[in-house]
């Protein structure tokens, strides 16, 4: 390797030479731009090694270069130096400022600064080898020779391929200079192969690095054959920056509405952290569809978006029919970075039909709620206090229902330590005592009434509309406030137990509260609710303690198998005691409940107690001694195996699960006058050859129902009610014990065939481009990778539910999902199932099609039956530059129009 470093101080003795590469073109090249570059650098250091003085009347003259210029190459260098000439031979490489020009041969003529690159045939392989590139900041050229001017910044080059964006250009000659570069007999396109697929081309082309191409009179041209597709003028925007321009819309026909425009309309880059979109849709049928979204980020502080639409449109073509007008609002917002103080939104208010009427996304227009979210969260450094402001909306489609809560406050402490020293370790047992405190308030607004006067009607439970009820629903809002005070601390009991004490203390603050009246009617007593609450500021306060005993035991049991060697069991239990006063005894004049003597409870015969905060946000005191003492156990179950993919016999054992959680749950209230012990659950779950997934769940009653009707109308009802009796004591009313009665059960059976489908994953910034890994994009949000040859999800769920004398209701069905890879590049995904209850094909039955054609994409997605039964048919370019060179098809309500 020869390596020369070159100071422009070796040329400064050389007068100026006026730029070679403004002489004229031969026919048929485009002409040069003048040079303009006049200013020369001034150059201080003197060539002699003694220093000037200020009586010194020597004039050092100035360099035409700019910066030293680095050289180097492989094989051999040769200097004239009569004609002032370097010749490289074998990867030369000359680096000057930012730009670096490689070839297999390069001249350097100091005299013009000019640069002369070519690649050499080699003579064993008949090949050009070591061909011009020349690289500029993030722009690269290869070409077949390279004229390059150092001081001008202009060259010469012939057979150029460079890409400016998402496009290739290819054509020659071609004439640089440092604004533009203009290249004749061009060749545009966004394939990547040398002989490209399709391409546009045109007999002159300008680019602007960075900025823009544009063409002059064009064609294009797809494998290799012209068409007569082209226009007078070509205009591709290759900017990193967002410009604002037009967005051509998709062009199709729906049997439903007619022909219609979709997605057209009008892009503003506001800035460069800030751009708005105004899309609309237009169909033959009188229908149409406006949205705008609106896009913004702030540099490490917050980014988001929000979108508005409003759509009329009808199914047919009927004058007389009125296209319903839906508005759907959407707003995003995040806050960057960690930040003490965060804004967070998630907003999504929609009219109920919206998404069923102009969204073919399955989760979008079979999702029965939308949720609305505003929250503003700020933590106060070097301090445990935070507090949290949010505005909270949930929307349901199917009952019309709509809360509002504006808003929730919560101020909070985290966990503090008063007893601990300030250079204590906190290992004695009162240091570990701890207190925290969680406060917050909300106010709610919802359409369903409950025991509320709407103008002069009383309605108990029933959901009203907000159009013309807006004000009496706000009347009728509620609100609370409630804090929280636990006191919680923790230490070891006989070594191996974790005893964990907490007491909570519980305040509730309200604006009224519920009354009740009490009637006898034929010996038949009556309370219920009066009309009218008890208004003024009324507070509760509750008191409970509890305290957790744990551990964990290992069980270990060896074998001598070729495929164990051993089984570990781990139990974990979980013993809780919890002791809440009776309040209803404590509560002196009926502040917390309502109690008559003419109502009492069947089993005790004392006054049944009815709670003054029946239904309200944060409920109030709860009735009743808890004495209770619940329980928990936890089982797994591990094993050893031995590796047989160890070949070295350093790992030759390995830990395979068996089962991975068994548990069961429960508890018994020692207070409870009556049912003392709760429902049983239980679960199981495991994952059999880290493949087969499994899930077992259910519940368990201890106590039977008496049936008390069963109504005689069509619709059949049974009346019952839970008595106070064993399931396993044999009794009048249980003739047949049973040692627990199953209410309910769930079994849900999952695997993939293909684990690793499901691990491949696409990143967001290549989804455009075609790559060798085979991934494509598409339908906007999709990725489809060609490199697994297939996969398939298989499921099966089977549920149990029945209450007392209640039908028995079954659910079972089987799901399936996958994919297979045809060929190269053809792929078919697929999503179905059965319902063996209903004994039909699942609703979301679908079938994709995609085809990857390099450049361009083809897909298919058909729903053969159901309300979204339809087809959607595109083949469109890969490149986000040509994203409108699309042609699509799309039928939402019959299959039968063919595309």
């Amino acid at each position: 390797m020869i390596f020369c470093l070159l100071l422009a101080e070796s040329i400064n003795a050389q007068a100026p030479i006026s730029d070679s590469l403004k002489l004229n073109f031969k026919e048929g090249v485009l002409n040069p731009i003048t040079d303009t570059t006049t200013q020369r650098t001034a150059h201080a250091q003197s060539l002699d090694s003694l220093k000037a003085n200020a009586t010194d009347t020597l004039d050092i003259p100035k360099s035409d270069i700019e910066t030293r210029i680095l050289y180097t190459c492989r094989d051999s260098l040769r200097m004239n130096i009569a004609e002032q000439k370097v010749y490289l031979y074998g990867d030369a490489k000359v680096t000057y400022g930012s730009r670096i020009l490689t070839a297999e041969f390069m001249e350097i003529n100091w005299a013009t600064n000019e640069v002369n690159a070519y690649g050499l045939v080699d003579s064993l392989k008949g090949k050009t080898i070591g061909k011009p590139v020349f690289k500029e900041g993030s722009d690269m050229y290869v070409a077949e020779t390279i004229r390059y001017n150092m001081k001008s910044g202009k060259g010469i080059i012939s057979g150029i391929v460079t890409r400016q964006g998402d496009g290739y250009i290819q054509g020659g000659p071609v004439k640089k200079t440092p604004e533009a570069i203009y290249v004749k007999h061009a060749i545009y396109t966004t394939c990547n192969l040398p002989h490209p697929h399709f391409s546009i081309n045109a007999s002159k082309l300008k680019v602007i690095p960075g900025d823009k191409v544009v063409t002059g009179p064009f064609h294009m041209e797809i494998m290799g054959i012209p068409t007569p597709l082209g226009l007078p003028l070509g205009f591709f925007p290759v900017t990193r920056r967002s410009k604002s321009g037009i967005i051509f819309p998709t062009i199709g026909e729906q049997r439903s509405r007619g022909f219609f425009i979709s997605n057209g309309g009008y892009y503003w880059a506001v800035n460069d952290y800030v751009g708005v979109k105004v899309l609309g849709d237009l169909y033959a049928n009188k229908s149409y569809r406006l949205a705008t979204t609106a896009s913004y980020i702030k540099r490490y502080s917050y980014t988001g978006t929000s979108s508005m639409s409003y759509s009329k449109v009808k199914e047919g073509f009927v004058d007389t029919v009125k296209a319903p007008l839906l508005f759907n609002l959407r707003w995003n917002h995040a806050t960057l970075g960690n930040k003490s103080s965060r804004l967070s939104a998630d907003v999504n208010i929609s009219s109920s039909k919206f998404y069923a009427t102009n969204s073919y996304n399955p989760a979008s227009y079979q999702a029965p709620e939308f949720a609305s979210n505003i929250s503003w969260s700020k933590a106060f450094r070097n301090s445990p206090f935070s507090m949290s402001v949010a505005f909270r909306q949930n929307q349901n489609t199917v009952n019309k229902t709509m809360n509002i809560t504006a808003p929730d406050v919560n101020f909070s402490m985290n966990r503090i330590y008063p007893f601990k020293g300030k250079n204590s370790d906190g290992t004695k047992w009162f240091e570990k005592i701890n207190i925290a405190y969680n406060g917050s308030t909300k106010y709610i607004i919802t359409n369903q009434l409950r025991n509320a006067f709407l103008g002069n009607t009383f309605y108990s439970d029933t959901i009203v509309s907000f159009d013309n009820n807006f004000q009496d629903i706000v009347n009728n809002a509620q609100w609370g406030l409630q804090n929280t005070i636990p006191i919680n601390t923790t230490f070891k009991v006989f070594k191996y137990f974790s005893l964990n004490p907490s007491v909570r203390i519980t305040n509730w603050v309200y604006a009224n509260k519920l009354d009740y009246t009490t009637t006898v009617v034929n010996g038949v007593v009556q309370t219920k609710q009066a009309e009218q609450s008890i208004e003024g500021l009324n507070t509760a306060f509750s008191g409970d303690f509890s305290t957790t005993l744990t551990t964990r035991i290992y069980g270990l049991y060896r074998l001598n198998n070729k495929i164990l060697q051993g089984i570990r069991h781990t139990f974990i239990p979980n013993f809780t005691y919890t002791y809440r006063p009776d309040l209803v005894g404590l509560d002196k004049g009926n502040k917390y409940f309502y109690t008559n003597s003419s109502d009492v409870s069947r089993t005790t015969g004392e006054p049944i107690p009815y709670s003054r905060y029946q239904g309200y946000i944060y409920g109030g005191p709860g009735s009743g001694t808890v004495n209770s003492l619940s329980f928990s156990f936890v089982n797994s179950l591990e094993g050893k195996a031995r590796n047989r993919k160890d070949t070295t016999g350093l790992t030759p054992t390995k830990k395979i699960k068996l089962l991975d959680n068994v548990n069961a749950a429960g508890s018994y209230n020692f207070g409870a006058d009556s049912m003392q012990w709760s429902l049983i659950t239980w679960g199981a779950q495991t994952n059999l050859f880290e493949r087969i997934n499994i899930n077992f769940n259910g519940t368990f009653d201890p106590y039977i129902y008496i049936l008390d009707s069963v109504s005689s109308t069509n619709s059949k009802r049974i009346y019952q009610h839970r008595i106070n009796t064993l399931a396993s004591e044999r009794t009048a009313e249980n003739p047949n014990p049973k040692f627990l009665i199953l209410t309910n059960y769930n079994v849900a059976i999952s695997t993939n065939l293909n684990p690793k489908g499901q691990k491949t994953t696409q990143p967001a910034n290549q989804m455009n481009m075609p790559s060798p890994n085979g991934y494509t994009l598409i339908g906007g949000a999709q990725y489809v990778d060609f490199n697994i040859p297939w996969n398939l999800m298989l499921g099966y769920n089977l549920s149990y539910s029945k209450q007392g004398y209640d039908t028995a209701v079954y659910s079972q069905a089987f799901t399936f999902s996958g994919d297979v890879k045809v060929s190269d590049n053809w792929k078919v995904k697929f999503t179905s199932g059965y319902d063996f209850v209903r004994k039909s094909i699942a609703y979301n039955t679908r079938i994709e099609i995609f085809r990857d054609l390099h450049c361009w994409q083809m897909s298919m997605s058909v729903i053969p039956f159901g309300q979204q039964q339809s087809f959607f048919f595109t083949l469109n370019a890969k490149s986000s530059l040509l994203r409108d060179m699309k042609l699509t098809k799309r039928d939402a309500n019959n299959l039968g129009t063919g595309y």
